[in-house]
């Protein structure tokens, strides 16, 4: 099972055992906003239309939008195409 550094802290900090840490994952699920902005077209859009990133990213989303994010790897193939 794969932990993020934070959970890893917790986990340490608290001794939970492999049983009780789907339970804080889920507190933890609950603390995401319910919008965030897009670095591209500058909108506050509901967080569902954001795809799912790198873990690395805040709340491990992509910091563009699900259209913008479309619109752009479109160009880019269409580039690499040619």
């Amino acid at each position: 099972m794969y932990m993020c550094d934070s959970c890893q802290q917790i986990n340490f900090n608290h001794k939970l055992s492999f049983e009780e840490y789907p339970q804080l994952v889920e507190k933890e699920k609950n603390l995401l906003p319910a919008h965030k902005g897009c670095t591209t077209c500058k909108q506050v859009l509901p967080i569902e239309n954001f795809g799912k990133g790198s873990k690395r990213n805040k709340y491990g989303l992509k910091p563009k939008c699900k259209k913008c994010d479309s619109e752009y790897m479109k160009k880019y193939y269409t580039k690499k195409k040619a």
